[in-house]
């Protein structure tokens, strides 16, 4: 993923709401357009984003972006692909290693759950 890419992502991911190619470059007026715009088109082909609705910016239309893929999804997929993780292996490390709270573990418990129902 390029840094153009990731840059997107943490803008979307900080707003928390569906954004315009035109609402990205506001907050990251160091971009340039047409390498946002062809950044939006390989992320929505790579199915990292989705457009999530339409908005009227001016006089003209404009198509909303919303990420498919958690911040914690992509970094776990960028992690793995360097270090070669199990996923098992990962989680069991985590799960001994970090202090959760039981609010969390019971999280982690109905996700497992759901998991072993399908």
């Amino acid at each position: 993923m390029t840094n153009t890419e990731i840059k997107i992502l943490n803008t979307l991911w900080e707003n928390a709401r569906p954004m315009s190619a035109t609402e990205i470059l506001r907050q990251n007026p160091e971009m340039k357009e047409i390498t946002v715009r062809k950044a939006l088109k390989t992320m929505l082909d790579e199915k990292f984003l989705r457009v999530e609705g339409i908005t009227q910016t001016t006089k003209n239309f404009a198509r909303t972006f919303t990420p498919i893929i958690t911040k914690e999804q992509y970094t776990f997929k960028e992690i793995s692909k360097i270090a070669q993780l199990d996923v098992f292996q990962f989680t069991s490390a985590l799960l001994e290693k970090e202090n959760l709270s039981d609010g969390q573990l019971s999280r982690l418990r109905s996700i497992i759950d759901k998991r072993l129902e399908k």
